[in-house]
């Protein structure tokens, strides 16, 4: 098959309604989907403004892929030397663009260059053919093929606790699969939200930090009338359309109760209330300025909007239960290997000299500007500074929930507190769940959730602690570990009229929801699809995020030892 007609193939397979063109939209969203590091906005626009030759905003592919093969030299400012194209995966637009200037250079080179083309448009149209195959459902997670046990009864528990427990082991089981992927009709839901209902605009070429798209209100909240309403729509657990509702009045209400507790102790001062100020604005220095950002928690009024299958929570103005439950999101010492976070490599790291990549000056290796080469040797764990600094952020969690009266915590157990030290090989030591039991024990009055996504997870290793008979949990609020949608526990919480705290695993750069229109969510981002923490914690639309009046010291200090008798 000649070259033009197997690229015009390809490009026949993404176009979905078979009229000839490629929505400019849907192709952006597919690259993005692909790789958001590489397909920036700018390059997505710079490719999309190429192939659309009729400028009527869609891609009219058979003409496109003549264009690439007509000499020509109008388009020279696009052309890139056929070498540069090998460096990586930043140059793919532009070689696009340049193709049509490839008739000049060696058969060769011209024939690499058309097959990296080639290379890049079938991962596209194979992503595509995902997507359709899934219905849009790219979740890779089976679940374990056998689950624990019901909770064994509790006892000595008042009545209330008691039918708060019952009702949540009679929830359904969790869907693990609908969100399980890169969340895409629940991401383009949540845009269709928050641009079109409450009026967000998208801030063409600008980010909030590295691949966070930045985005504006063209009117203020404040500014707009009080019973203005607006509505997510969506489908309902009977699968039939379903709307949450919610009134600008709300809103401004949920805004009003954001607070950002701090340490005293870390956050100085006003030179210290100014750097937490800049920091809840993405706008934090890489390193020490990164690593305080664990010392903040932030919570608001925060209802949910979607379970995690997907599926829309109804809601009218008005309703009480939504402003129960609070989005508590704190940040944690982050093994990722960013380079914003180094501070967390070189703290909590004996050995990160040989765990990562350096060149003979010294300098290491970054990969796509964000992360550090790794060298393959496993990390050493400094088990003093690591538990000496997770006590420290429970602490300062905690006295935040005491502060405004939560009575149920739901955690996502990622670590208690520690995020992605897999990678390098503590994860799963021995030493690092020991100081991870040390922080539970700290969890007085949690109610701890634990969906288990694969076997040998956490879940299993905790489920064994809290049921062992030689030192088994004695505190005097129960901590239950379920297998269960964090969202369906804190909605039947709220539900029973309890004050409820859904915890939110935070990024140190400080944006809310950080990459949530980047198709591969981590939780933070899921959280922020299925909720209203956009509304409540975002810099862009609550105001108060950068009010100093909203921030609270607090001490979180290691309380001083009792003295023996």
């Amino acid at each position: 098959m000649a070259t033009t007609d197997r690229l015009i193939s390809l490009f026949r397979q993404l176009d979905r309604n078979g009229n000839g063109v490629i929505e400019r939209k849907e192709l952006g969203r597919v690259l993005e989907a692909l790789d958001p590091i590489s397909w920036t906005d700018e390059r997505i626009d710079q490719l999309l403004i190429e192939a659309d030759t009729n400028v009527d905003g869609k891609i009219q592919y058979g003409e496109f892929v003549r264009w690439l093969f007509t000499d020509g030299s109008d388009q020279a400012a696009f052309c890139r030397s056929v070498k540069d194209i090998s460096k990586g995966l930043r140059f793919q637009v532009e070689a696009l663009v340049g193709l049509r200037e490839l008739c000049s250079v060696p058969e060769k080179e011209r024939n690499e260059a058309l097959e990296l083309v080639l290379s890049v448009l079938e991962r596209i149209v194979e992503e595509l053919r995902r997507l359709k195959q899934k219905g849009w459902d790219l979740s890779e997670v089976d679940p374990p093929d056998e689950l624990p046990a019901d909770l064994p009864p509790m006892v000595d528990l008042p009545s209330c606790v008691r039918d708060l427990v019952q009702k949540l082991q009679s929830l359904p089981a969790m869907d693990k699969r609908t969100m399980g992927g890169k969340c895409i009709p629940q991401t383009l839901g949540m845009e269709d939200f928050i641009m079109d209902q409450v009026g967000a605009k998208q801030l063409t070429g600008k980010y909030f930090v590295q691949g966070v798209k930045a985005f504006e209100l063209q009117t203020p909240l404040k500014s707009m009338p009080p019973d203005k309403e607006f509505v997510y729509h969506g489908l309902g657990q009977d699968g039939r359309p379903c709307s949450f509702k919610v009134s600008v009045a709300e809103i401004l209400e949920w805004q009003s109760s954001f607070r950002a507790y701090y340490a005293s102790d870390v956050y100085v001062g006003d030179e210290g209330l100014e750097l937490l100020s800049r920091s809840l604005e993405g706008l934090s220095e890489a390193g020490e300025e990164a690593w305080k950002m664990k010392f903040a928690i932030r919570c608001s009024k925060n209802p949910v909007i979607m379970r995690f299958d997907g599926r829309v929570v109804p809601r009218e103005v008005g309703d009480p239960v939504s402003s129960r439950i609070h989005l508590v999101s704190v940040c944690g010492i982050d093994f990722a290997s960013r380079v914003h976070d180094h501070v967390d490599l070189t703290h909590y790291i004996k050995n990160w000299k040989e765990v990562y990549c350096f060149d003979d000056e010294g300098v290491p290796y970054v990969r796509h500007g964000r992360d550090f080469e790794l060298s393959g040797t496993f990390a050493q764990l400094n088990v003093s500074k690591t538990l000496f600094d997770l006590k420290k952020m429970c602490r300062l969690r905690l006295k935040a929930q005491d502060d405004l009266g939560i009575q149920v915590v739901v955690e996502v157990g990622l670590g208690l507190g520690v995020f992605a030290g897999d990678a390098i090989g503590i994860g799963n030591t021995e030493s690092f769940k020991n100081i991870q039991l040390v922080v539970l024990s700290l969890h007085r009055g949690m109610h701890i959730k634990w969906p288990i996504f694969r076997k040998g997870d956490n879940y299993e290793f905790y489920e064994k602690v809290f049921s062992r008979d030689k030192e088994p949990y004695t505190g005097a609020i129960p901590v239950i570990l379920m297998d269960q949608d964090m969202h369906a526990i804190a909605l039947a919480a709220a539900g029973a009229g309890f004050l409820v705290g859904e915890l939110n695993p935070a990024d140190s750069h400080g944006v809310f929801g950080e990459y949530w229109q980047n198709f591969g969510p981590g939780t933070e981002e899921k959280l922020a699809l299925t909720t209203c923490g956009l509304l409540t914690q975002h810099h862009a639309v609550n105001p108060l995020v950068m009010d100093k009046k909203s921030y609270v010291q607090v001490s979180a200090a290691e309380p001083p030892k009792s003295e023996p008798k």
